[in-house]
């Protein structure tokens, strides 16, 4: 439902930081955020949408209907192409309590309805738990992997799910365990996915004198679970944003921990084929610098956008502008200038990371429902099979019984014509012995005489 006409971009959604932003159908959303780091409060206006194509200095937001929907700062979102869903998971209402998140929160595109009470009650109470700057990516159709860090007492807590979507059953959600204590569990960091593998870089891990960014790579796959690979990562990656075109990961800094200086945003890139890591770039003629903002992908081309944050030192300065990079061409610009990008995305394998294959097909890998579906199945192909084969087998029988009794039946006719020949001439006459099938299949012979 649509509150009001399309405004100005000047005026609507105005300054914007530690919000999200996603693509659906040729048209960006853009959700919660604080209006200015100032006074962090949450502007009562927060979920907008603007349609493609625009340039980024002209751009109509238009409010949308937000009944029943709670605005949060740094939720992660992310899209459910083929259900159709919005999923807003975690984000804080007040950056004094970390515990007022309201969990998760489902907009459904087509019916423009946020949190249907159906949708709701298919997301169990354990993960509504104060989880903070969320990171979440589609590991396969339907499957979400969830990055998120947990607040107990502004203490760092770390829990990870794996969501299965179905259609007519609860999303199952299967906790998974953390079994490396090299392995830092972080907020805000760099992910995405690719052959059914989550890609983790860097984030920043709460510490007494501030956040503290980190420059690890994890990959987690459905099979063989978490892997630290032995990766030269070139710089700390905390707040940090990605996207996708062929074999490449673009993987964009924004924040590198250091909130005194004024430094522009950094890119590095992930080749899938390699497991190599570029060296990190720097505009040269484009200072930029948009800690907090938000980004989304056009799907199907090679722009990544970039909305808002926070810009300068000491970050008290709060910008609602839009900026993009074309992963082609690795430029910046105020201009979205878009490029047919490759188009065979899957035409590579991944390099095997301790003789362990990372190109296994996900869905190979089943949950319980799965493999209980699974055996239904199996039983049900064979039941129907072993059902076809006694059919078949009873008629053939049927048939085969049949023939051999209208033979024996013929058989009989003959040696009683024969035995009956003489009889019949000096009678001068000739009976005729016919055979007639009845309703019930059965045979019986009729005599009559020629005059």
């Amino acid at each position: 439902m649509l509150l009001n006409p399309i405004c100005s971009y000047a005026q609507i959604p105005g300054t914007r930081q530690e919000h999200c932003i996603v693509t659906y159908n040729n048209t960006i959303y853009l959700f919660g955020g604080f209006k200015n780091s100032t006074s962090q409060s949450l502007d009562p206006n927060f979920f907008f949408s603007a349609t493609l194509p625009f340039t980024t200095d002209a751009i109509s937001w238009t409010p949308l209907d937000t009944k029943n929907a709670t605005s949060v700062a740094d939720p992660e979102c992310i899209v459910e192409p083929s259900l159709g869903y919005l999923l807003i998971i975690g984000g804080v209402k007040d950056v004094s309590d970390f515990s007022s998140n309201p969990g998760i929160q489902v907009y459904n595109f087509k019916k423009q309805l946020w949190n249907e009470p159906n949708l709701l009650q298919r997301f169990p109470q354990e993960f509504l738990a104060p989880i903070y700057r969320p990171r979440a990516t589609l590991i396969d159709s339907g499957v979400i992997f969830i990055w998120a860090t947990s607040y107990k007492e502004k203490k760092a807590d770390s829990f990870i799910y794996n969501l299965t979507l179905t259609i007519d059953e609860p999303w199952q959600w299967t906790p998974i365990i953390i079994n490396n204590t090299k392995l830092n569990v972080t907020c805000s960091p760099g992910i995405a996915s690719s052959k059914g593998n989550a890609f983790i870089f860097g984030g920043l891990t709460r510490e007494l004198t501030g956040f503290e960014p980190h420059r690890e790579m994890y990959i987690y796959n459905p099979k063989h679970g978490f892997m630290l690979p032995n990766i030269n990562v070139p710089t700390s990656i905390g707040d940090a944003i990605v996207g996708i075109l062929a074999n490449k990961i673009h993987i964009i800094i924004l924040d590198d921990g250091d909130v005194t200086a004024y430094k522009p945003i950094m890119t590095v890139e992930f080749d899938l084929k390699t497991f190599e890591m570029s060296r990190v770039k720097v505009p040269k003629k484009f200072t930029l610098n948009r800690r907090r903002a938000a980004a989304t992908s056009i799907f199907g081309s090679d722009v990544i956008l970039i909305h808002g944050g926070i810009v300068g030192p000491l970050g008290h300065n709060t910008t609602g502008d839009m900026i993009a990079y074309n992963m082609t061409s690795g430029k910046w610009s105020t201009k979205i200038n878009i490029i047919d990008p490759p188009r065979q995305y899957d035409s590579f394998d991944l390099p095997k990371i301790n003789g362990l294959d990372l190109n296994d097909d996900p869905s190979n890998t089943k949950t319980d429902s799965d493999r209980d579906l699974s055996t239904g199945a199996l039983i049900g192909i064979i039941f129907g099979s072993v059902t076809v084969f006694t059919i078949m087998t009873v008629l053939l029988i049927r048939i085969w019984m049949e023939k051999r009794h209208q033979l024996r039946l013929t058989e009989l006719a003959e040696i009683i014509n024969n035995n009956d020949l003489a009889a019949r001439e000096n009678a001068k006459s000739k009976p005729v012995i016919t055979f007639v099938k009845n309703e019930h299949g059965l045979y019986f012979s009729a005599a009559s005489e020629n005059l």
